[in-house]
């Protein structure tokens, strides 16, 4: 069996030391709206939120499909009959909901950024891998299948009535999936503690 790349094996990694960077530097800033602030808040939070949802919730669907599978065969049914890498694509709007979950334009701008750079870069890595492993039979999933924005074409519909799933390794990636949510409560606390000036606010974001 091909071994991971070191960049997908530094995957996770990346991952939670951005995360936590982007955690610490909300704790200390304060971020200046440029709009009206009520509207501001609430049209940001409500984006945030939605997409955090929507993104542990598809992260959650394809975790489904996977668990206990990747590397053994190639999975082409459920999400990854509408795009090769949905976990990627769901992660992508949950991090999303969490850059807009900070109410600012700059955490979003930022994250979309990284996350262009660094997932293009695993991707890639990852399809070549997979490529070696299962040769003429993924070549032809890649042909037919779009690589990070869904289409769905119903077929999603065409499942057996019965489909195996390791459920130890589901229910880890499922606490994986509950983090975009979190992440976004941890903003409002970090919101609330500077406004109560718990917290020094050493600069400022729009």
């Amino acid at each position: 069996m091909k071994n991971k790349t070191s960049v997908e094996k530094a995957r996770t990694t990346f991952t939670w030391i951005f995360g936590i960077l982007i955690a610490f530097l909300l704790f200390f800033t304060e971020p200046v709206p440029m709009i009206d602030k009520p509207l501001f808040e609430g049209l940001f939070m409500l984006g945030g939120c939605t997409c955090a949802v929507i993104g542990a919730l598809g992260r959650a669907w394809a975790s489904l499909f996977i668990s206990g599978k990747k590397d053994q065969t190639l999975i082409h049914v459920g999400p990854y009959a509408n795009c090769r890498n949905p976990l990627y694509f769901f992660s992508f709007i949950g991090s999303l909901g969490v850059g807009l979950g900070s109410e600012t334009i700059t955490i979003p701008t930022v994250i979309v950024i990284m996350f262009v750079i660094y997932y293009k870069l695993v991707i890639k890595d990852e399809e070549k891998r997979l490529e070696e492993l299962f040769g003429e039979e993924y070549r032809s999933y890649k042909a037919k299948t779009p690589c990070f924005f869904p289409k769905f074409n119903g077929a999603t519909s065409k499942l057996d009535d019965h489909y195996d799933v390791n459920p130890r390794i589901f229910y880890r990636r499922l606490f994986d999936c509950a983090w975009f949510v979190i992440f976004i409560g941890i903003l409002e606390f970090s919101e609330a503690m500077n406004e109560l000036n718990w917290l020094p606010s050493l600069f400022k974001i729009y």
